[in-house]
């Protein structure tokens, strides 16, 4: 594992206990990677944060905080953890980990973890340079910073045009636990629209019928501006 994380990140850890607590889930002991979950956390949000707030000087406080969040997420996370295939070292007893979302959860986990003992085991100059390493590819494929995500758009959007929040609703359709199926259904009431979405992911499915519906809803306004100059 120490040798691994040499390879693909180019840090050999001091403590090599350190690199295999990262690695190590609370189903196996009490000493597991949770405690260095939360303070890579910290430090990941720190340093993108310090990246941002350095490529960005004329950008808002607003914005910067939404590019955070488009940046440190379970999804870029996840994604970020299958590249390094981190998980193939994860220590752990009885995880259903055919189940998609835990495996997931815990992929994501498994980046912060390992940031977290990195801090522990050098310094913070040091993580933070793997950190931009690691998130290459999120930090300098920025077209706009702070971009506003489906559902953040389409309540302002109801908002400027005075008319009720859209409401959400999940049903869980019959399928594996290990790889759920949910219908997501956007709608407002009001205006008697509604858009539903079969996905797996219920955060993903949201954003997708938000953005429908939000099409929709600019559609219908510029058809009204239009109706109203023909009188």
């Amino acid at each position: 594992m120490h040798e691994y994380i040499s390879m693909i990140l180019g840090y050999s850890f001091n403590d090599k206990n350190l690199c295999q607590m990262a690695f190590t889930h609370r189903s196996v002991r009490k000493e597991n990677y949770e405690r260095l979950e939360l303070l890579g956390d910290s430090v990941l949000r720190l340093s993108i944060t310090e990246r941002l707030f350095e490529d960005f000087p004329d950008s808002s406080e607003g914005e910067i905080s939404r590019e955070i969040q488009n940046i440190v997420n379970k999804k870029i996370l996840t994604e970020i953890s299958e590249k390094y295939d981190l998980i193939t070292y994860l220590e752990s007893q009885n995880l259903r980990l055919e189940d998609s979302n835990l495996k997931s959860a815990i992929s994501a986990d498994l980046v912060e973890s390992l940031i977290g003992a990195i801090f522990l085991d050098s310094d913070y100059l040091t993580v933070r340079n793997i950190i931009f390493v690691m998130f290459e590819s999120e930090l300098t494929n920025i077209e706009k910073i702070g971009l506003k995500d489906s559902k953040t758009l389409l309540q302002e959007y109801c908002q400027h045009i005075k008319i009720s929040l859209p409401k959400y609703t999940t049903e869980k359709l019959k399928s594996s636990d290990h790889k759920p199926v949910f219908n997501i259904t956007c709608s407002i009431e009001i205006n008697s629209i509604s858009v539903t979405s079969k996905c797996n992911n219920v955060r993903e499915g949201q954003q997708l019928c938000s953005s429908k519906i939000l099409e929709q809803l600019k559609k219908n306004e510029e058809t009204k501006h239009i109706n109203n100059r023909k009188k």
